[in-house]
This record gives structure tokens, C-alpha cells and sequence, in this order.
């Protein structure tokens, strides 16, 4: 039972009486009972179907809501979900109204890959990247920056020592408006267009919107073989 603070309001003597029996109740329901709670008279503080309480009873009002907004903010983290608690507190985060984005934005990031794959264009293959993108190696080396791993994908590419690549889509996802996770299969191909024999890759993307523009925010890649 979740914590929760309670008020009352009564309609004379024996709603008082049944207010204060209603304490006992809240209590063994796991809620916090106050102190304060609200007289009315339904001939002296109802307007036809309106409450309007006569100006002693608003401050008791009063006093009674601001006493249980206090309970209620001191209660807030007694309320809140055990992380991992099960999969009934467990969101899944996809967002189907910004999933069309995301992918739009995964499907550039992918071409301008196998375009500068093709053409061995490093500067071309990181024109997605934003300034302080995190990559991962498949052999565990991490690099921050666009400068630093500008740099790295220039020596590699002026002297190619990997076979052309091909980028495929596996799968996406859209946690947030402005947000695009991806997992990109890379497949080595041969110059007979096949696919080569040396083990493939696959990369972990995130993507981030920035001023109506999509940035590489994270990199990981991690060898695979094809039949993953």
C-alpha cells in the first residue's frame, strides 16, 4: 500500500465524531492522517450545488490542504518505485510519436556511412559526429571527440586496411523526441561485391537533435560473426 496523506471534512458534531474514526481506518491503509480538517454546514456553507464556505471556514480549509501538501512532499520518496522492482514498474521507453524521426535520422546517418565508406572519405564518414562524440573500438580503446577520432579515421582510410564496408539497419529506438538509439550491422565486402570472409561488425549509435540537426553522440562497435 502506497503512502498517501489524507484530509477531512465533516458536516457538524457527528461528522466530526466520524472523521476521528476515519483516522484509524487511513492509518491501517498506509496513509498519513492530518490534523486539521474542515466544519461545514450544508445550510451555512453550499451555495445550491457550490461550496462556498463562510470566511472562518476557508482558513480551516486552508490550513488543512496546506498540511497535507506537506505530508505529501515529505511522503514522495516513500511513493516512488523500487528500481527494478519487477516488470510491472518497468517502462518501456520506445516513443511511437518521435519513432518516425529517430529512424529518419539513423537512415542519414547510414548513408552518408556507405557513401563515404565507398569514396574513403573520412571527413564525410564524421560529418554526423558532434564535437564531443564518446566512440568505442571493438578492442576495448575509447576515443572523445571529433578531433581525436577525425584524425584516426583519416589514417585509416589513407591507407585502407580493412575491405569496403557496407552498413545495414538492424533496429532502432526512440526513448525521447530528439532521441535515436541504433544497432548498425557493418559487413565487409569483397571486390566481387560479396560479402568478405573476415568477421563482421556491429555498432551501438546514439543520435542526438540539435537545432533541427541530428548528431552522433556515441559510438561502440563490437565484432560479430554472421550468424548473430
Amino acid at each position: 500500500m502506497s503512502l498517501a496523506p489524507g484530509g477531512g471534512r465533516s458536516g457538524g458534531d457527528g461528522g466530526t465524531r466520524a472523521v476521528e474514526h476515519l483516522r484509524s481506518v487511513t492509518a491501517a491503509l498506509g496513509m498519513a492522517g492530518v490534523g486539521p480538517h474542515v466544519t461545514l454546514n450544508i445550510f451555512q456553507d453550499f451555495d445550491g450545488e457550490d461550496c462556498a464556505p463562510r470566511p472562518e471556514r476557508v482558513g480551516e480549509r486552508d490550513r488543512m490542504l496546506d498540511e497535507v501538501t506537506r505530508w505529501a512532499t515529505a511522503l514522495r520518496p516513500l511513493r516512488a518505485p523500487r528500481p527494478g522492482a519487477g516488470d510491472g514498474d518497468r517502462p518501456a521507453l520506445h516513443d511511437p510519436v518521435a519513432s518516425a524521426g529517430a529512424r529518419a535520422a539513423v537512415e542519414m546517418l547510414v548513408a552518408e556511412l556507405n557513401a563515404a565508406a565507398e569514396d574513403q572519405d573520412a571527413d564525410r564518414y564524421d560529418g554526423m559526429f558532434a564535437a564531443d562524440v564518446l566512440w568505442g573500438s571493438p578492442h576495448g580503446r575509447t576515443l572523445a571527440g571529433y578531433d581525436a577520432l577525425n584524425a584516426v579515421h583519416r589514417r585509416l582510410m589513407a591507407r585502407p586496411v580493412v575491405p569496403a564496408s557496407r552498413y545495414e539497419i538492424v533496429q532502432t529506438l526512440a526513448p525521447a523526441p530528439g532521441v535515436a538509439v541504433a544497432h548498425v550491422r557493418r559487413r565487409p565486402v569483397a571486390d566481387d561485391g560479396k560479402d568478405h570472409p573476415l568477421s563482421a561488425e556491429m555498432a551501438m549509435y546514439v543520435l542526438i537533435e540539435r537545432n533541427d540537426h541530428w548528431w552522433l553522440a556515441g559510438g561502440q562497435n563490437t565484432p560479430i560473426t554472421e550468424a548473430s
